[in-house]
């Protein structure tokens, strides 16, 4: 499991293990599991987040109101 976001540094280093990048974009290479949706918008932000509220689907809903805590 990965831990929840610390640092710029562990970011990075997210980065450098999962992913591709190229033309300004991040693009993740495999499957990663996070022990929490804040947890995973923290990495994709790189900034504490509340994963809850920050993940939306296209509709715009957020994860918080699909999925039972």
């Amino acid at each position: 499991m990965i831990p929840s976001f610390k640092s710029v540094a562990s970011r990075q280093s997210f980065i450098d293990e999962h992913c591709k990048t190229g033309n300004g974009q991040i693009s993740l290479q495999h499957d990663v599991p996070m022990g929490s949706p804040s947890g995973a918008s923290g990495i994709i932000l790189g900034r504490p987040s509340n994963g809850w509220d920050d993940w939306k689907n296209a509709d715009g809903n957020k994860i918080g109101n699909a999925i039972e805590r």
